[in-house]
C-alpha cells in the first residue's frame, strides 16, 4: 500500500494494542450477563505492564501467582481463563506453570507500546491502586473484627498470646500497605488531573 516497512510495523503495532485493550482491559470479559468475570481489568493491565517491563517479554508464573492481584485462590483461573483468550501463553518445565508470554508474538511491542501512554497506563494504575485500598480496607476490617472479638489479652493464657500478636501484625501490616497504596493513588490522581 505504500507504506515503509517501519510504518507498517509500527501499524500492525497500534492495532494490536487497540484490540488488546478493547477485549482484555476496557471491555466487559463475561460471554453474557449471568456469568462472573474470570479476570479483572487490573489483572489484565498488571500482566501487560509486567510482560512489558521485561526485556525478553516473559515474567516466571511463580511471580505473577504471588502478586497481590494474583494471590488468591482465583488467580490460576484468572491466568488460565487469559491463556484461553490469547492475551498470554504459559510455558511448562516438567508439567508445571513456569513462565507466562505474551499470547502472539506482536504482543509484547504492543505491551510496551501501551505502557508509554501515560495517560492509558496512569489511569489503569489508578485502578490497581483502587482494587488494593479496597482488598487492605477488607483485610483491616477483618482483623479489627477479630481483635475485638478476642476482647481483652489477659483473660488468655500466655499460650495463645502469638494468635494476638499476630492478628495485631497483620494489622499493622495492613495499614501500612494502605498508606503506600493511598499515596500512589494521590500521585496518579495528581497526574490525571494535569494530563492533556
Amino acid at each position: 500500500s505504500g507504506e515503509s516497512p517501519k510504518s507498517a510495523v509500527k501499524h500492525i503495532i497500534e492495532q494490536a494494542a487497540t484490540e488488546i485493550v478493547k477485549a482484555y482491559v476496557l471491555e466487559s470479559n463475561t460471554t453474557n450477563a449471568t456469568d462472573t468475570p474470570t479476570w479483572s481489568r487490573e489483572q489484565a493491565w498488571y500482566l501487560i505492564k509486567t510482560i512489558a517491563e521485561n526485556k525478553k517479554g516473559t515474567v516466571p508464573y511463580s511471580h505473577i501467582m504471588v502478586s497481590d492481584l494474583f494471590n488468591d485462590a482465583d488467580g490460576e483461573r484468572t491466568l488460565s481463563a487469559l491463556e484461553q483468550k490469547e492475551l498470554i501463553t504459559v510455558s511448562t518445565v516438567n508439567g508445571r506453570p513456569a513462565t507466562i508470554r505474551p499470547g502472539r508474538p506482536i504482543y509484547h511491542a504492543a505491551f510496551k507500546y501501551l505502557t508509554q501512554d501515560d495517560i492509558l497506563r496512569n489511569r489503569l494504575d489508578l485502578g490497581i491502586a483502587r482494587e488494593m485500598i479496597k482488598r487492605e480496607n477488607e483485610k483491616i476490617a477483618k482483623y479489627e473484627n477479630e481483635l475485638h472479638l478476642m476482647g481483652d489479652p489477659e483473660k488468655y493464657p500466655t499460650t495463645v498470646g502469638w494468635r494476638l500478636r499476630s492478628v495485631a501484625d497483620s494489622l499493622r501490616d495492613a495499614n501500612w500497605k494502605l498508606k503506600e497504596y493511598e499515596s500512589e493513588k494521590k500521585r496518579l490522581v495528581k497526574f490525571l488531573k494535569t494530563a492533556e
